[in-house]
């Protein structure tokens, strides 16, 4: 999250929060830095870093908001909610396939011929050698 420069943010006053879809909180994750640490590349640059280890359901959505107090500004800003989708995990192993030469037999090509088929399910790549 990166902040304007007037009026300024508030050095410890930027959280992320997990809302539902209606918009309430249903969980302060933490406060976002702007120091250099614990994940923010660089401090005071108006970009606030969190990190931050979640538990979502495959197929549910995660709903974050960031909540920021301004100097000179009695009330906290919102942001509006950002939605991120949550795919279900990877679990197929991705396999190669030796094609050719075929199992158990005996090649007379000299170097050897090799084909293989890589696939990974998963993430839809497929590549033949």
């Amino acid at each position: 999250v990166s902040t304007p420069p007037e009026p300024p943010v508030l050095a410890t006053g930027v959280n992320l929060l997990r809302v539902s879809s209606s918009g309430q909180v249903l969980a302060l994750l933490g406060r976002m830095r702007d120091d250099g640490l614990e994940g923010d590349a660089t401090a005071n640059d108006g970009t606030f870093t969190l990190r931050v280890r979640l538990t979502v359901a495959p197929g549910d959505s995660l709903r974050l908001r960031v909540s920021a107090a301004f100097s000179r500004m009695p009330q906290r800003v919102l942001s509006t909610v950002t939605e991120v989708p949550v795919a279900p995990p990877d679990t197929q192993p991705p396999t190669l396939t030796i094609v050719a030469p075929v199992n158990g037999s005996t090649t007379s090509e000299n170097p050897p011929r090799l084909e293989a088929r890589f696939s990974d399910q998963g993430s839809g790549v497929r590549a033949d050698s």
